[in-house]
């Protein structure tokens, strides 16, 4: 196997994991949806959350053409990534089991919404590892677009005003689908 193989199976692996984490929730929730209230917007940020670690997925095949040789700075960055995908993927779907209670709003603005803090990291580390992994140039639109959504991320983050989640939830599913078309790659040879 080369380096490119070890690497990739190891990010595929945590990322692996953090989806299975976020489904296995998700059923979860499901199940016991008689014993929570269940409410749109946790549930539209963890399929956002799962969109991202799926677009995460997607990118790292191509990881070979653009990074010829590997060091462990690079793989650090990569690897810190996608933790940050898993670590977003276990905290934003509510439990049942959590002390709050059974009320999936207020569950997420007690845990829920510290997941957007680990996503956000995750836009702010691709914004700076951009250009030293791939060689672009940092003010470059999609590189920037990134930066933005981390930065939004955080300052959606101190609100606890529904309304305000409400368009904010809206607004960032339309800007992730059009940055997920932007940053993937269409097809691989």
């Amino acid at each position: 196997m080369r380096i490119f193989e070890y690497v990739v199976a190891a990010l595929l692996l945590i990322i692996g994991l953090g989806i299975t984490q976020l489904l296995n929730d998700a059923v979860q929730t499901f199940r016991l949806r008689h014993k929570i209230q269940l409410h749109w917007i946790p549930l539209v940020w963890a399929g956002l959350v799962f969109l991202w670690q799926m677009q995460f997925i997607w990118a790292s095949f191509e990881l070979d053409l653009l990074i010829k040789s590997w060091t462990a700075f690079k793989f650090a960055m990569l690897l810190f990534m996608a933790l940050l995908l898993f670590v977003s993927g276990a905290l934003i779907v509510p439990k049942t089991s959590d002390d709050q209670g059974g009320d999936a709003w207020e569950q997420f603005l007690d845990d829920g919404r510290w997941a957007l803090v680990a996503l956000a990291s995750f836009f702010f580390l691709a914004f700076f590892s951009n250009p030293l992994l791939f060689n672009v140039p940092l003010w470059i639109p999609g590189n920037v677009l990134e930066f933005f959504m981390g930065l939004f991320l955080i300052l959606v983050q101190f609100s606890t005003n529904e309304k305000i989640w409400k368009w904010a939830t809206v607004a960032y599913t339309i800007v992730s689908l059009v940055a997920i078309g932007l940053l993937s790659p269409v097809e691989y040879q």
